[in-house]
């Protein structure tokens, strides 16, 4: 694959450094940060009591206790503000310093041979700071790195990978494509991260946290009551919020996602009830006021294990 440059518009980095840093990432969200190394790099949330989604991050570990925070904001940066509510809602007398580092560009990178996967590493492009966050190749089923540093560092360093920029539509068909859920389309307040495809960042046997209860009893009872699913369709794409049915007319789930296909089909993204969440099986599109209903094929169920 040819190296592909996407640059995301409301990404956030902070520095989370303190003697309570780890302690308090580690009891509070789903990561198992005690067991960070010095350039590890994982996925977490924090969730609600009844396991619902309040705030997800990305964690880079740099120091015993020191960390990069990577966070994407969404719309009117509502995720960033959760996050920093959260936060500030379970700091009593714990020691850390937060800060975000401004200033800088980030862009995400598809496809670098040289990059390692859940590993987190700085160094100097020139004469500057380049941050590298080496998200897990299953998200786009290639290498996936986000990449921090000045405005000229990282041009610098897009330019000597060979990387040819990504628009918003190209991104969009390879993350409906991979499967990957996104903030304000999958990945909403009320998601379940189990639900969406999101197992990995959920640590086992880690101890207690806001909504771990909930998470434990969905992995007890062998999946969860909702699956992420890609789905292909030819016809009218469906816009998010679309409700799709069974054969029968029983409810199926939602849409959440769709792009354009090449051969005038599409590809979607739909939240499904388990019992409707078969590879190959058909759905209904509800279609419009006198028009015919359209079918969608499940082609890939997210992965839960």
């Amino acid at each position: 694959m040819t190296n592909s440059a996407y640059f995301p518009t409301s990404t956030h980095l902070f520095e989370m450094k303190g003697k309570d840093a780890r302690d308090f990432l580690h009891r509070l969200t789903t990561t198992n940060v005690r067991d960070l190394e010095p350039g590890d790099f994982r996925a977490g949330f924090f969730l609600s009591p009844q396991g619902k989604v309040r705030a997800a991050f990305r964690v880079a570990c740099r120091a015993p206790d020191s960390f990069y925070l990577e966070v994407e904001g969404g719309a009117d940066d509502a995720w960033k503000t959760a996050l920093l509510g959260v936060m500030d809602q379970f700091t009593f007398a714990e020691k850390y310093e937060l800060r975000e580092m401004s200033g800088l560009k980030n862009a995400w990178i598809f496809g670098l041979t040289t990059a390692g996967e859940n590993r987190f590493d700085e160094h100097t492009h020139g004469t500057e700071l380049l941050l590298k966050l080496h998200g897990p190749k299953s998200a786009f089923g290639t290498h996936w790195t986000s990449v921090w540093g000045s405005r000229a560092t990282v041009d610098r360093y897009l330019a000597a990978e060979g990387c040819l920029w990504l628009s918003e539509s190209e991104f969009e068909r390879m993350r409906v494509d991979s499967l990957f859920p996104r903030v304000d389309r999958e990945l909403v307040p009320e998601a379940n991260p189990l639900e969406i495809g999101l197992r990995s960042a959920i640590a086992d046997n880690k101890g207690c946290y806001p909504g771990q209860e909930v998470i434990e009893k969905i992995v007890s009872l062998g999946s969860p009551a909702k699956r992420l699913a890609l789905l292909t369709g030819v016809g009218p794409r469906p816009e998010a919020g679309a409700r799709l049915a069974t054969e029968d007319g029983a409810d199926a789930g939602t849409v959440t996602s769709a792009v354009p296909r090449e051969d005038e089909g599409f590809s979607a993204l739909a939240l499904l009830r388990k019992n409707a969440a078969t590879e190959g099986k058909v759905l209904k599109l509800a279609p419009a006021p006198g028009a015919a209903a359209i079918d969608l094929t499940i082609e890939r169920i997210a992965d839960y294990e």
